[in-house]
């Protein structure tokens, strides 16, 4: 019995070894297979770092064209706001000489207060024309089609600028040689030289950068079309004022035996006689003020009614509709 029970123990000790073998094996086992993913997940890591690095390159490459572009665009609208703006100052010089030398022309300001200066202002408009075409070749030989089309749609604002510089340039070189050659009349063709007045607009298209302004002017657009509607209402109640106040006034202008002085009818007519006539001064007086030179004549010499007239337009338009626009 006691060597069965030996025999039993050694047995169970030799279960127990064997047991412990198999666990050590199996975690051995376990921490190599780990071992080997951990290997694999690294090299797999590597290998997606180093793909993302190369297209991170490539990208970086492929975008350098486009980033230098921009910047190039961005110095043309610096470039042309300032280009704008010595122009609309040389513009104002000139504007300013030539209304002088018409003043000395008609006696009425002094001679000799500024040299002559035609050949001056005629080089720097080549000068300036030169830039402007110059700008305009730029862009199209950075944007191309984009200039004129985008997102589908057409810029208005580039095709005004491209047609404004053509004309200006039409003017310049072929117009102008013409008209002082006088080998033909173009009377209705110099009409075109008014647009050389109109380069101020272009400043609208080049203010990419001054995000303030550009918002006032966004502003300005969308709300064309109330103001558009508000100028109609307010211009048909001008109308029916006009309208009232000269056909109350045809008597008074019809009778020549009538008790008003001739010099107070000549003023009726010149400020109410026809329906031009009243609806300029109605408009003179509804935004440039001066309602007593315009209504004091008529309350005081020809009747006190007109006073409840003037009073009930400067209550419902002067002031409530000009406040409900």
């Amino acid at each position: 019995q006691q060597q069965q029970q030996q025999q039993q123990q050694q047995q169970h000790v030799q279960e127990l070894e064997m047991e412990n073998l198999r666990t050590r094996t199996r975690s051995t086992n376990g921490s190599g297979a780990r071992c080997n993913n951990s290997s694999a997940s690294k090299s797999s890591q590597s290998r997606i770092n180093q793909g993302a690095s190369m297209l991170a390159v490539m990208s970086s490459s492929k975008a350098s064209p486009s980033k230098v572009r921009n910047i190039v665009q961005r110095f043309i609208e610096i470039f042309s706001v300032a280009l704008i703006t010595g122009n609309v100052c040389m513009l104002w010089v000139q504007l300013q000489y030539e209304g002088h030398m018409a003043g000395v022309g008609l006696g009425a300001a002094l001679p000799d207060t500024w040299p002559p200066l035609d050949g001056f202002f005629l080089a720097i408009e080549h000068i300036f024309n030169v830039l402007f075409l110059l700008e305009l070749g730029t862009r199209l030989y950075l944007q191309r089609s984009e200039l004129f089309f985008r997102d589908g749609r057409l810029d208005k604002l580039n095709i005004f600028d491209a047609a404004l510089v053509i004309c200006t340039s039409l003017d310049l070189y072929l117009l102008r040689p013409i008209s002082d050659s006088q080998v033909l009349s173009l009377s209705v063709f110099r009409l075109l030289r008014f647009v050389r007045f109109a380069r101020s607009l272009r400043v609208a298209s080049s203010l990419h950068f001054l995000v303030t302004l550009r918002l006032m002017i966004n502003a300005i657009g969308a709300s064309f079309n109330s103001l558009f509607w508000s100028a109609v209402l307010l211009l048909g109640v001008m109308i029916m004022a006009a309208l009232v106040i000269c056909q109350s006034l045809q008597g008074v202008l019809a009778d020549s035996d009538s008790a008003i002085a001739p010099k107070t009818r000549t003023w009726i007519y010149m400020h109410y006689g026809t329906p031009i006539r009243a609806i300029w001064s109605i408009f003179e007086f509804t935004f440039g003020g001066g309602l007593k030179n315009q209504s004091r004549k008529l309350v005081e010499e020809v009747s006190n009614w007109y006073a409840v007239f003037f009073s009930a337009y400067v209550f419902l338009v002067m002031f409530a509709l000009f406040r409900i626009i």
